[in-house]
């Protein structure tokens, strides 16, 4: 049986319309993304420690469903240049995320 990050890599591929790159990623010889995406690396994690940025999400998720909007955290270090910040959805959000930034519904 598959441990359970071989199967979370595979679910993500999957919502990705691709497969999970056989062996571990750099072994592989495809690529060390965890994925097969031919133009996203996707790296997947399951971790403990992510528990901060799980705060952070939460507090605003609350305050963007009261508002019946999509949450999206954005983070950078402190003097950091804005466009190296990281951006946080959940995946369930991803696609009206992404329609938004192209503009497709972008109301203001």
């Amino acid at each position: 049986m598959d441990k359970g990050f071989k199967q979370y890599e595979r679910r993500i591929a999957r919502q990705f319309g691709v497969h999970r790159t056989p062996l571990s990623g750099r072994n592989s010889r495809h690529t060390a993304s965890d994925t097969l995406h031919a133009r996203l690396f996707i790296d997947t994690k399951v971790r403990r420690e992510v528990r901060t940025l799980w705060r952070l999400f939460r507090a605003i998720e609350c305050l963007a469903r009261q508002e019946q909007k999509h949450p999206v955290l954005i983070v950078k270090v402190p003097r950091g240049d804005d466009q190296d910040s990281i951006v946080a959805c959940r995946l369930k959000d991803l696609k009206a995320v992404a329609d938004e930034v192209k503009g497709d519904h972008a109301d203001g």
